[in-house]
């Protein structure tokens, strides 16, 4: 389960940034070079061949974000497990040894007689 993924909002933004990505390399083409076209299908098909172009960056870069937020949950959830047991080794063994502070430290010597 991906818990990135709530319900199309993920490719609902992925349709957004391939669609302004897409406009953007079309503007830049034809900023770029003088296009002549012939007809209004040229035109919808050079800026439909850009968006499509730009779904691949939009795919390929999600993948490698996705793959790192991925790796990220994972060392945070690791870091929140070993910190909870050896916080649990920590009391037990405070416990065990019969101090009365749980988390280290300097114990408070009693010196009345």
């Amino acid at each position: 389960m991906n818990i990135f993924d709530v319900g199309g909002i993920v490719s609902t933004i992925a349709l957004i940034f391939t669609l302004l990505i897409g406009t953007g390399i079309f503007i830049g083409i034809n900023t770029i070079f003088e296009c002549w076209y012939f007809g209004w299908r040229a035109l919808i098909g050079e800026w439909l061949g850009c968006v499509i172009v730009a779904a691949f960056i939009v795919n390929f870069l999600s993948g490698i974000v996705g793959g790192l937020f991925s790796v990220l949950w994972f060392l945070i959830k690791l870091v929140v497990v070993i910190g909870g047991l050896g916080s649990i080794a920590i009391f037990i063994y405070s416990k065990v040894k019969g101090k009365n502070n749980t988390l280290g430290g300097e114990e408070k010597v009693n010196n009345e007689e």
